[in-house]
């Protein structure tokens, strides 16, 4: 079917009514009516891939790019078990309007390019083109206006390196950068910022894209804006490539730098405006973030449908609780239209953020008065609360160290609510919901870390790749850490560093790249402790079992059960134990991989040989475990 015929539906619609939409989260509608998308997960990313496509697809090439998850498990005949439902789908839904086709050359849906967002978006890129120059910012902007996010958001298992994806994905990025230059001589900055801030949050490594934003958001009067962007790309850079920005972004931060102060603090030069809507001072989104889907769900519920507008996510060290939280709030950006803010606690530092300070910092940078250096705490909670009312904001607390730290900042009405990311357990407080973030499952971090070195690497080596998941415990920080090492030394196999890791006297050392260190993590918990629970943790690691009851640590420690059981409740509270099941009416308790590895270590180290001796001893002699 040709781009302009129209094609009858049985209900009497028309194929005009049909649009479809891949360029974010895939939607489609009939009329002012969404569609119900495919409920299997597989045929949905078949009905996203060949919405993509403009030419067939061979059997091969589709199994490639929807199944990249399980290549190895996926047969023809699981392919046309997908393709018969997804005719099935397309029949209820368009009518008969589109049409999923078989040639000698593959698969091809028989819509016009009017009827999906992606095909309009590349002809407004050919018209911007070969058009006229006054037309070209207007069809950039079209073409930009019709992307929300990154292509086909959410349908997790797709092969994003596929050109098919990756194409639309750069065209994208290409079409951002035009408008961002076509810019000025249109008049449009603010358009053309809020169309490359979009692609800079799915591109967060990319220099060139961040190192314009930077430019447009000083040209609009956000200098602010522009030093937080690039003070973002530079640690992300650092922390994840052990790299240091560019030229090309340091001379756009120089400039900012540079600039006249009048210039920096007010509107865009001879417009006057300002920016519309809420402002958003989260960190981007992770390009990569990976799994954790009900988490975001849960965490969305948790804040807009109504109840106590305070959630926290707490977990161990390295767990991702600052990527889920920051993931959720750029996913609830239209529940709070007033803005979304990101307020660090540092919480994992010897000296976490004061309260006070803390909250004076974020008035500040809202461009409320805190008032005076020596103004007390309840003053500057007033003028919190007061900035608050008749707003709706979402404030992202990360890395708080207690509850203490947050409660200042618990909104008082329902209107703007708080999100907070902690290694404790904040249940003291009132009406929060709680979410405790575990590791990840198999099938995600191995998601994740063939992201990360690509999947020609990751599919060249599957026995190694399954190795270092389970070496790294399925620990999201040390995923990240493996995979930046791999990143960094493309001569290396696999199996190298899989043979590196399996010393588990040498593992800890194996899990750091630049500033980021499982150990380091794990040391900011450990030191946090008192004595007697330090002392547990190193027991406990020390003997080396899969799971444990607090008898056994009484045994260990020579104590009476009733504080054995504080003190192993004591490592659970801050996340270095966590509870694996109750039997016969009494827990058991087990510690994760690493933080088993970090404990026997400070024993090593702390403990006196013959002590260790004994305490395995007592264990031994009373027959528990």
């Amino acid at each position: 079917m040709s781009g302009g015929s129209v094609a009858v539906c049985h209900n009497g619609g028309t194929m005009h009514d049909l649009f479809f939409e891949v360029l974010g989260p895939m939607r489609g509608r009939r009329g002012q009516t969404a569609m119900a998308l495919p409920r299997s997960a597989v045929v949905r990313r078949l009905l996203g891939v060949l919405l993509l496509a403009q030419v067939p697809l061979t059997a091969e090439r589709l199994i490639k790019v929807a199944w990249a998850d399980r290549l190895g498990d996926v047969s023809r005949g699981s392919l046309h078990v997908a393709i018969s439902r997804l005719r099935e789908w397309l029949r209820a839904e368009t009518g008969g309007a589109v049409v999923l086709h078989h040639d000698g050359q593959g698969y091809l849906l028989s819509c016009g390019a009017d009827v999906v967002d992606v095909h309009q978006f590349r002809d407004h890129l050919q018209a911007a083109t070969t058009g006229a120059d006054q037309d070209r910012y207007a069809r950039l902007a079209s073409a930009m206006g019709l992307v929300r996010g990154p292509v086909l958001d959410g349908l997790d298992g797709l092969d994003r390196e596929d050109a098919l994806v990756s194409r639309v994905e750069d065209a994208v990025r290409d079409a951002a950068l035009a408008m961002a230059t076509a810019a000025s001589a249109a008049d449009d900055l603010e358009a053309a910022t809020e169309a490359l801030q979009r692609v800079a949050a799915a591109r967060p490594f990319d220099e060139p894209v961040h190192a314009r934003l930077i430019e447009l958001l000083a040209a609009t009067g956000r200098p602010a804006e522009a030093l937080l962007t690039f003070e973002t790309l530079r640690t992300r850079l650092n922390d994840h490539l052990g790299v240091h920005p560019g030229p090309e972004a340091r001379r756009a931060h120089t400039a900012v730098l540079r600039a006249d102060r009048r210039t920096a603090a007010g509107p865009a030069a001879g417009t006057g405006r300002t920016r519309p809507g809420g402002p958003c001072r989260l960190p981007p989104d992770l390009p990569d973030f990976t799994g954790n889907q009900p988490a975001v769900t849960a965490l969305t519920a948790m804040l807009t449908t109504g109840g106590s507008p305070v959630a926290v996510i707490s977990g161990q060290g390295g767990v991702g609780k600052t990527s889920l939280a920051v993931h959720a709030a750029h996913r609830l950006a239209r529940h709070f239209p007033d803005g979304r803010w990101f307020v660090p606690l540092g919480g994992n530092q010897a000296q976490p953020v004061p309260a006070g300070e803390a909250l004076r910092r974020l008035l500040r940078s809202v461009g409320e008065d805190p008032g005076s250096a020596t103004a007390d705490l309840d003053e500057c909670i007033d003028r919190y609360r007061a900035w608050l009312d008749g707003r709706s904001v979402l404030v992202v607390l990360d890395d708080a160290a207690g509850a203490a730290q947050v409660r200042p900042f618990l909104p008082g009405g329902a209107s703007s609510a708080v999100l907070i990311s902690t290694r404790a357990r904040l249940t003291t407080l009132p009406g929060a919901r709680h979410l405790d973030l575990d590791v990840m499952a198999e099938a995600e971090a191995t998601a994740l870390l063939r992201g990360i070195i690509g999947p020609d690497r990751a599919a060249a080596e599957p026995q190694a790749l399954a190795a270092l998941v389970r070496h790294c415990a399925r620990l999201p920080l040390a995923l990240r850490i493996v995979g930046s090492r791999l990143a960094a030394r493309p001569h290396w196999r696999l199996e190298q560093l899989v043979e590196r890791l399996s010393d588990e006297r040498r593992r800890l050392d194996e899990l750091q790249i630049d500033d980021l260190a499982v150990r380091s993590g794990l040391a900011v918990s450990y030191q946090g402790l008192r004595p007697p629970a330090q002392r547990a943790l190193r027991a406990i690691g020390f003997l080396d079992l899969p799971d444990i009851a607090a008898r056994t640590v009484g045994a260990l420690l020579d104590v009476d059960l009733p504080e054995a059981e504080d003190l192993v409740e004591q490592l659970a509270d801050v996340r270095l134990t966590e509870v694996t099941r109750v039997e016969a009416g009494r827990v058991r308790y087990r510690m994760h991989d690493l933080v088993r590895l970090f404990a026997r270590e400070r024993a090593v180290h702390e403990d006196a040989e013959q002590d260790l001796r004994d305490a395995v001893a007592r264990v031994a002699a009373l027959g528990v475990r």
